[in-house]
């Protein structure tokens, strides 16, 4: 963090802030008191040549202010619904559906990987399902 704050130090970005899965970086601007946009970096490996079926990410215990790896699974389920929605001109729909749903997510409750999840399924179900 110290790191990512020094580097970051003579530009528009805020200082970093540490969630439990990611770093986040933004560019507000003060006049208007609004985001601009927003970066998200997450520390990841594969284990075993990523014959596990998921990933190990870096995760920020702050109850205990300890850093640790952490399994999380792939979703197989949503690399299918992708090829899906990109075989026809999907790719404009999810980008409009993430920030809808990144619009109104309140107080950032939710994780950009847990909107993205969401944006990708929403729109399978609009394309495929209705």
């Amino acid at each position: 963090m110290d790191a990512f704050k020094t580097a970051l130090q003579e530009t528009r970005y805020t200082f970093p802030k540490d969630s439990t899965s990611a770093i986040t970086i933004k560019v507000v601007d003060k006049n208007k008191k609004k985001l601009c946009h927003s970066c998200d970096f997450a520390i990841i490996y594969y284990g075993k040549c990523g014959k596990n079926d998921g990933y190990y990410y870096l995760r920020n215990d702050k109850k205990r202010n300890t850093y640790e790896f952490a399994f999380r699974p792939l979703n197989p389920g949503i690399d299918n619904k992708m090829k899906d929605i990109l075989k026809g001109q999907g790719w404009d729909s999810i980008e409009k559906e993430y920030l809808k749903l990144k619009n109104i997510n309140e107080r950032g409750k939710k994780h950009s990987y847990s909107i993205y999840i969401e944006a990708v399924n929403n729109v399978f179900n609009q394309m495929f399902l209705q």
